[in-house]
């Protein structure tokens, strides 16, 4: 008879052991993060929902790689480093526990990539560009300090802020990768001063042509384009492309000088070197010697505007100067009369004018001194380019395709248009989504036009010229 005590105590057991394991069922997991890279290490962590507890028979599958082996391991969550090479390629992996109820329903984990970014760096900016997102993903940039940088989901990314950024995946259900990084190195812009020297021409003679620049003394310069431009027709053509010196003055021969004709000068800089285009041209207009003695001409910037000074060693019948300003160095208008403090003198006199109305960008000055009987010669042009803190500028300034303009980071409803010297509208653009703005010109015939930044009650015109 105990035999069959036995029997029965042991089948009761079973019985009720059958019925705590129905009772319990089997086991859900959840898992962070529910996508990844491939071909990139990262720590997962799997979630007990529902079944048994976690304990030290538990193993865990994925992408058909059994884990038994845990960086930290609770009843309720486990955390394993997955190695780089597990998940090569994108697609769907499943994720599951081996408890003791049995497998665990699986749990998708989403790879996508793998993710590689570049820096190509430009003047004055870099642009990053990313590859590996699926067709249905987008990318999220974030900037040096780590934050997002708003609007920044596509493939590239122009910065002109050197230093480390990274950019992630997000896909199409919105779960976003880890970061990869990349450095952002920004060619610096130079500055330098190019002119042609001073002499005086025949027309109908042979002259030669002498070049000076602070690219020369540098060598950074890699070939001069010549050139001669009728100011009366608009023709122009080319004369001859010449070597750049290393150190020292450019020099060209032009056998026969053309009446009502300026010769320009186009540098091309080596590879690496950045200046803006302006700064790599010069022309002869007004390079012929002023009957007045000239010794200086100079052009400053200041809080109130150009500061204008200029200094004659002797004067003859000298009548005054007429202040000439442009927005291209070619076409000049007046902005000023300065009389003569003495019509003939052979002592030093100083001269001023503040220019109160120049404008951000490339600002050409010439003097044109006249005498008492209406005769008149020209001054050398002087340059200057005024960078207003914190304002929008535009570059470059002698624009071909295209023209760029890059917003202060503190315009917030910003309306960006471009219009041409009659003040006829051509181009608008209405709270651009990036601080840098890149604007096709190639359509619009050569000329001086105007960018107009108005940013609520604030309102700022910088020039440029369409070759």
């Amino acid at each position: 008879m105990k035999y069959v005590y036995t029997l029965v105590i042991v089948l009761i057991l079973f019985i009720a052991s059958a019925q705590l394991a129905a009772a319990q069922g089997q086991t859900t997991i959840d898992i962070q993060p529910k996508c990844t890279l491939a071909n990139q290490n990262f720590e997962l962590t799997i979630y007990r929902l529902t079944g048994n507890d976690f304990n030290g028979s538990t193993t865990i599958t994925i992408n058909g790689q059994v884990f038994s082996v845990f960086v930290e391991r609770t009843k309720a969550q486990i955390k394993i480093a997955v190695p780089a090479n597990l998940i090569s390629t994108a697609g769907n992996v499943q994720v599951v526990a081996n408890t003791a109820s049995g497998v665990s329903q699986g749990s998708v984990l989403s790879v996508v990539g793998p993710l590689s970014v570049t820096s190509t760096s430009f003047c004055g900016r870099t642009t990053l560009t990313a590859q590996g997102a699926p067709a249905n993903g987008s990318y999220r940039w974030y900037n040096a300090a780590g934050q997002y940088i708003n609007g920044a989901t596509s493939a590239s990314l122009s910065v002109t802020q050197a230093g480390q950024y990274a950019v992630s995946i997000v896909t199409a259900t919105g779960c976003e990768t880890a970061r990869v990084p990349v450095n952002a190195t920004v060619k610096p812009q130079l500055s330098a001063n190019t002119e042609f020297a001073r002499q005086d021409v025949t027309v109908g003679k042979p002259a030669v042509l002498q070049l000076n620049s602070e690219v020369f003394d540098r060598s950074h310069g890699a070939s001069i384009r010549w050139e001669a431009y009728n100011f009366v027709t608009g023709a122009r053509n080319v004369l001859g492309l010449t070597e750049a010196p290393k150190g020292g003055s450019a020099s060209f021969q032009v056998p026969n000088v053309e009446a009502n004709t300026y010769y320009e000068a186009f540098i091309t800089a080596i590879d690496g070197m950045c200046y803006e285009e302006y700064m790599l041209y010069a022309t002869t207009q007004g390079i012929v010697s002023l009957p007045v003695e000239l010794v200086s001409f100079k052009a400053q910037s200041t809080k109130e505007g150009v500061q204008l000074s200029w200094k004659t060693a002797s004067e003859l019948d000298n009548r005054g100067f007429e202040v000439e300003a442009s927005a291209d160095g070619k076409n000049f208008r007046k902005v000023a009369f300065v009389e003569s403090k003495v019509g003939t003198t052979s002592l030093t006199q100083h001269y001023s004018f503040l220019d109160t109305r120049a404008v951000a960008g490339a600002n050409y000055y010439r003097l044109k001194q006249i005498d008492f009987d209406g005769a008149f010669e020209y001054s050398k042009t002087v340059a200057i380019n005024i960078t207003l803190a914190s304002a929008a500028t535009v570059y470059p300034t002698l624009a071909t395709t295209d023209i760029t303009v890059r917003l202060a980071s503190t315009d917030d409803q910003v309306t960006i248009a471009v219009a041409d010297m009659a003040g006829k509208q051509l181009l608008a653009v209405q709270n651009p989504a990036d601080r840098q703005v890149v604007l096709p010109v190639q359509q619009l015939q050569q000329g001086v036009y105007f960018v107009t930044v108005t940013s609520g009650t604030q309102k700022e015109v910088i020039r440029f010229v369409k070759r």
